[in-house]
Order: structure tokens, then C-alpha cells, then sequence
């Protein structure tokens, strides 16, 4: 059974092991937060734009991966559309001098693949225009997370992709999240191991990514 992580954010980052997502009745969308209703509970989440653009008219059953915010002043939930926006969304907070509300906005003015593409290639100057922060958090944002990301196909998110099957199927089996990324991004630029996917053969590229891990 996979492993469900759910993020306390109260000073230094820590993990705790309980809800992964939510599955229920869209209530309401609103700017900045939807409302969802599930099991005669209605959650509010915050959510960036790209999720909010991505789901569907009030009504219809979503399921929106959960983030949970927690201070002494204040407790709220975040939502994500896609399993790779909120990887995305903690690599941010790895980032000195970007909390919650900074990631969030980010990832609500930039696509994850373009802003995982313009980490890989440091264009700093993009990353300046469509983000609206500094140049210095911009640069250590590229200094801290460039080559430590795993691309995901335009076509496919986390969730769904072979990719992030292979991805919550290593961390199922204890190993730690970031170090499964990085393993994976680096097998991952060999055409050998695409195909591994391409074919149906993910247990091949598994096995390559549990030696790395088990070094």
C-alpha cells in the first residue's frame, strides 16, 4: 500500500505520515480556494490557479491532493489537481526564502513543466518575469533544485504517468521521496530506460532504481 504523505509546515519541514488526498463532490470554486465535499465533510483548500483551471464545474467528483499548513495562528489545507504540482510545491518550500503562500503563488503564474524546464536550463531571467520574485531567491531556487526534479511528460501528471506510478511505488517501500526523483531523473535520460515504459517493462526500470537507492 502506497505511502500518504502529508506535510505539517510550523518552522523546520517535517513529514507526517496520514492523508495523501481527497476524494469527493466539488461544492464551490471560488479565487482562490474550492470546497469539497466528501464522506459529510466539506473541506476548504487552497489552491493554485493551474489547479483551479484544471477542475471541472461545481458538482462533479475530484479528487485533489492535500497539503496541510500548520502554524500556531492558523491551520489550512491546500489542494492540488496533480500529484507532480505538489512535489513541485515541497521542492519549493526546500527553497531558503520561500514559504507556502510564495510557492503557491509561483506554481498559480507558472506551468510545472515550464517551471521545471526553466530550473533545468537556469533561465534565470524568465523565471525573474513570469514568477515576479527576486533574482537572489530565483538563483538559489536553480542552485537548489536543478537536476533534482523528474520531468513528467506534458501529456500525463504525476498521478497518472508510468513514471509516477514507479515513483509512489519506491516511496511505498520506504525510500525517501527526493532521493526516488533525483534516481529517477538520472535513469531516466537514458533512451534504454524510456523504453522500459514505452514497452510495459517498469518493473526493469525499478529494479535499476532500487540498487541506486540501496547504495
Amino acid at each position: 500500500m502506497p505511502t500518504p504523505w502529508l506535510q505539517l509546515f510550523a518552522g523546520p519541514i517535517r513529514r507526517v505520515i496520514m492523508f495523501n488526498s481527497l476524494r469527493g463532490k466539488l461544492t464551490e470554486k471560488n479565487i482562490d480556494f474550492v470546497c469539497l465535499e466528501t464522506g459529510g465533510i466539506e473541506w476548504l483548500l487552497e489552491v493554485s490557479q493551474m489547479t483551479l483551471n484544471a477542475l471541472p464545474s461545481i458538482g462533479n467528483e475530484v479528487r485533489l491532493f492535500i497539503w496541510l499548513v500548520h502554524r500556531e495562528d492558523q491551520m489550512k489545507l491546500l489542494g492540488f489537481s496533480r500529484a507532480d504540482e505538489r512535489d513541485l510545491f515541497e521542492d519549493l518550500l526546500s527553497v531558503n526564502g520561500v514559504g507556502p503562500k510564495a510557492a503557491l503563488k509561483i506554481l498559480s503564474l507558472v506551468p510545472v513543466d515550464t517551471l521545471t524546464e526553466c530550473i533545468e536550463k537556469e533561465d534565470i531571467e524568465t523565471l525573474c518575469r513570469v514568477t515576479g520574485i527576486g533574482r537572489k531567491t530565483v538563483q538559489k531556487m536553480i542552485l537548489q533544485l536543478k537536476g533534482k526534479l523528474l520531468a513528467v511528460p506534458e501529456t500525463g501528471s504525476m498521478d497518472n504517468s508510468r513514471e509516477g506510478e514507479i515513483l509512489e511505488s519506491l516511496v511505498s517501500m520506504g525510500f525517501d521521496r527526493k532521493e526516488v526523483k533525483t534516481v529517477l531523473s538520472e535513469l531516466l535520460k537514458a533512451d534504454e530506460n524510456r523504453a522500459h515504459i514505452e514497452s510495459g517493462e517498469e518493473q526493469l526500470l525499478m529494479r535499476k532504481a532500487i540498487v541506486l537507492l540501496s547504495r
